[in-house]
């Protein structure tokens, strides 16, 4: 990979995909030298999509799907998540993996402290993307999980809405590694973040900036939540969390623990590159992390923003709860009936019961035990005036 190049993941087994990937490093390069943010430049995009097709596409904000860019300006049509077939760019790795001098330690009141003043005093980088905001964009509600939950259902849900626009699945992601250096950075103010923010706002822009308000459901844009506050004062956000035995015993048995965020240390090398170093953690440990972190996270927004996030237990939700209907309505899609969203929710979906692991099914007893132990303690470090269980989530500080 050419350093300053975004790298494929993967593409589309198409003849055109060179023209394709020549498209999309065009609009994300004008982004990167500050010319434009990426919403803007695509026209330049459109038109070599419209030399190729022979039509005339509306120059839309972004291409969301490569055989769907036929898109309305300033509105990216969603992608529905599927196990191939959808293609990601990564943006280029801002950290160096090496040697690194500390451990990342979950804290709570640092967490909370780390989002208000992101917050408050955001990188200069974002004054283009709040000035876009104030003129086109509508709030954005993002749902703060660790996936296995029921996004995917809600994600179909919210599709029969029009009055809001969800997304899951994203043309542009931030490397894996950026987000270990974001999370740092809100703990640990001389880490600075200013790189991470620019690329990740720029990478989503075109979703907020569309003609109705986004809903964000990807769980990889957890620790971002604290980007939408700065940039949309109207921001929300939902906690969509269930039993987290039964959210482990998902993850378990299907391998669901790739790219989620793990244990990791972070420093710096000779040449001053932030560094980061990860990976020696087991799955367990690595799982009980991830689920931490991710109850801390939407606890401490909520510690923030007190009047911006909302509480959804998906295990009510699947159950027929007419208070957990109601936090999906009033939030997340609120021209569906009450009786749309219980019906939908009898019935459950992205099971990936093919994923099923006989052998990970055999030792998922003495697993879960571990993961409950692991959790505990990476949650009551981090808080030690709660006392939390292992099947508490959700938790509102």
């Amino acid at each position: 990979m050419v350093d300053g190049l975004p790298e494929t993941i993967t593409i589309p087994k198409d003849s055109a995909v060179d023209l394709f990937l020549s498209a999309m490093t065009l609009s994300w390069n004008l982004g990167m030298l500050g010319l434009s943010d990426l919403s803007s430049v695509v026209a330049a995009t459109a038109q070599v999509i419209n030399q190729w097709e022979g039509t005339d596409v509306a120059p839309g904000l972004m291409p969301a799907r490569f055989r769907e860019m036929r898109i309305k300006a300033g509105q990216v049509k969603s992608v529905m998540p599927t196990e191939d077939g959808v293609v990601h760019i990564q943006g280029p790795e801002l950290c160096v993996i090496g040697p690194t001098q500390r451990d990342f330690k979950l804290n709570f009141d640092l967490l909370s402290m780390g989002i208000e003043r992101f917050v408050q005093d955001p990188p200069k980088c974002l004054e283009m993307h709040k000035a876009n905001a104030e003129r086109h964009g509508k709030p954005p509600v993002q749902v703060l999980s660790t996936g296995r939950c029921g996004t995917v259902s809600l994600l179909h849900l919210i599709s029969k809405s029009k009055k809001v626009q969800p997304y899951h699945t994203f043309w542009w992601y931030v490397a894996f590694v950026d987000r270990l250096k974001f999370l740092a950075g809100l703990c640990d103010q001389r880490v600075d973040v200013g790189d991470v923010t620019s690329i990740w706002a720029s990478s989503r822009a075109a979703e907020w900036l569309g003609t109705k308000p986004a809903v964000f459901l990807s769980h990889l844009d957890l620790v971002y939540a604290p980007i939408l506050a700065a940039i949309h004062p109207g921001a929300k956000w939902v906690h969509a969390h269930r039993d987290v035995e039964k959210t482990f015993r998902s993850f378990w048995l299907k391998h669901q623990e790739d790219a989620q965020l793990c244990p990791f240390g972070y420093g710096k090398d000779a040449s001053g590159n932030f560094t980061v170093s990860y990976g020696s953690a087991t799955v367990i440990d690595s799982l009980a992390f991830f689920f931490a972190t991710t109850d801390l996270f939407a606890a401490a927004m909520h510690k923030v923003f007190p009047d911006r996030v909302a509480i959804l237990d998906m295990d009510d939700l699947f159950a027929g709860s007419d208070l957990a209907a109601n936090v999906v309505k009033h939030c997340l899609c609120p021209d569906l009936s009450l009786a749309q969203i219980k019906n939908h929710f009898k019935t459950k979906v992205n099971e990936k019961a093919h994923k099923l692991d006989p052998d990970r099914e055999a030792s998922f007893q003495e697993a879960s035990f571990q993961f409950g132990e692991k959790y505990m303690r990476y949650m009551n470090d981090a808080m030690p005036q709660v006392s939390v269980s292992r099947h508490e989530t959700g938790l509102a500080v």
